[in-house]
């Protein structure tokens, strides 16, 4: 059996979010036998690229020693694969991570009847509001709410789980002993009383574009849904969504405040395409009281939906959705973009990819169908053309060409 040395040192030798790992694991019977391969530069291992093997041999098993003793310092958990702490879930989504780092309460979580909620950054007052109320009544019964701890949509996933007592799980695109955002510090202390932080990247990672949309997929992984609150079409949130649909999960959407209003566009998409509209808390748990009646408080399911009432969370206020929000809408994509560039290292699958798409996002299908690559390959070299900013991904399953507009 692998010792917690090599599971960290293969953590940092794959990238982040690589169906490599999976491959690796299930190769080796021992984790320690794929890192003596070193020594002949992973000669005969044909499922990673000369990059990967680069860099692979470069990482040092002193880093990985450094991570754990940096953990023992900040009394962060250390979850490898086979830990039986490790969750489930994790275990069968695309590019499960060897090792993830925990603060808090991290028991029960394959159990636990958890929804993922996601939204903008830019959030409305209306968009803060209703994911407060949401999230509230979803914990006030027994739900985990996961989250990212960003400012917007998520502290208000957050704070509103917090206001009912009940569990919050915030899953971060840095360390965790990182303080980002800063104004988000007192919201982790609150998180760490009856839930937790967890991330797959060391103690000292500092914030990265790359590393939100990696980020995601364990959002996904960790919950049964996602809820997507307010998204505009270009939201980083809307990667949450995609990985949730490609594990099989189903997809929550509220409803837009106003008709045709661009900072939920992301979420039209998706109703369209058969996500469950929500109007009340219990559209939601609906789904979910039967299958988790000895983890959800059944009796407060049926008053809510009798009462049909909702806590007042924080004052609503709309003034920012006038009916002139699209006005010079169209203005702001006039000005010319250039693609952009691809960066050295990227093997020729990358570059099919590249050259086949445009700003405007097509569907995956449409991809593979233009680079005959399979839809396995094909996920992963978008994936790995993501990390790197050089593609966004869209709702619908759909991806284009980046332009430095995304959120995170």
């Amino acid at each position: 059996m692998a010792d917690l040395r090599h599971w960290i040192w293969l953590s940092e030798a794959i990238p982040k979010g690589d169906e490599a790992t999976n491959k690796i694991i299930s190769e080796y019977e021992d984790i320690e036998q794929f890192y003596n391969l070193r020594e002949n530069d992973f000669d005969g291992v044909d499922f990673l690229t000369d990059t990967q093997k680069k860099t692979a041999k470069a990482t040092s098993m002193e880093r990985a020693e450094q991570i754990i003793s940096d953990c023992e310092r900040l009394e962060i958990t250390i979850l490898t694969q086979d830990d039986e702490r490790f969750p489930n879930r994790l275990k069968t989504i695309f590019g499960t991570p060897p090792v993830i780092y925990a603060w808090g309460n991290i028991d029960d979580i394959d159990e636990c009847p958890s929804i993922a909620v996601v939204g903008t950054r830019n959030a409305s007052d209306y968009g803060k509001t209703v994911t407060g109320n949401l999230c509230y009544e979803l914990a006030n019964v027994g739900m985990t709410i996961i989250s990212g701890c960003a400012v917007g949509i998520d502290e208000y996933a957050h704070r509103g789980a917090l206001k009912a007592n009940g569990r919050t799980l915030a899953v971060l695109g840095c360390g965790l002993d990182v303080n980002y955002p800063l104004k988000n510090a007192a919201l982790k202390k609150e998180i760490l009383k009856n839930g937790a932080l967890i991330s797959e990247l060391p103690p000292g990672t500092g914030v990265t574009g790359r590393y939100f949309p990696i980020r995601n997929r364990l959002m996904a992984g960790l919950a049964v849904s996602v809820l997507i609150t307010e998204a505009p079409e270009r939201s980083g949130a809307l990667i949450t969504a995609e990985h949730a649909l490609q594990q099989g999960k189903e997809i929550f959407c509220v409803n837009p405040l106003v008709y045709g209003n661009p900072k939920y566009a992301g979420v039209v998409k998706y109703l369209r395409d058969g996500a469950i509209a929500v109007y009340h808390p219990s559209d939601i748990l609906l789904q979910y009281y039967l299958s988790y009646a000895h983890k959800l408080d059944v009796e407060k399911i049926l008053n809510s939906i009798k009462d049909q009432k909702q806590v007042s969370y924080t004052e609503l206020k709309v003034s920012d959705e006038k009916s002139t929000y699209n006005k010079n809408a169209d203005s702001e994509r006039k000005h010319e973009r250039q693609k952009p560039n691809l960066p050295d290292g990227l093997d020729e699958n990358a570059l099919r990819v590249y050259e086949v798409l445009d700003f405007e996002p097509i569907h995956i299908e449409e991809i593979s169908l233009k680079t005959g690559l399979s839809m396995d390959k094909l996920l992963s070299v978008l994936t790995e053309l993501e990390i790197v900013g050089v593609v966004s991904s869209y709702s619908g399953r759909r991806f284009g060409l980046a332009d430095n507009e995304n959120e995170n």
